[in-house]
């Protein structure tokens, strides 16, 4: 099971999510997306 407390949740969360293209936000990661600015 994947949970905070076992080792392969840092790395799912902290390397393959930040990195992985989302489909659903133009083919942009995670970080990429969050730091674009929001709309008004």
């Amino acid at each position: 099971m994947v949970s905070p407390e076992n080792p392969s949740f840092d790395t799912i969360e902290v390397f393959y999510s930040r990195q992985r293209l989302h489909s659903s936000n133009g083919y942009l990661s995670a970080v990429e997306f969050e730091s674009q600015p929001k709309a008004a």
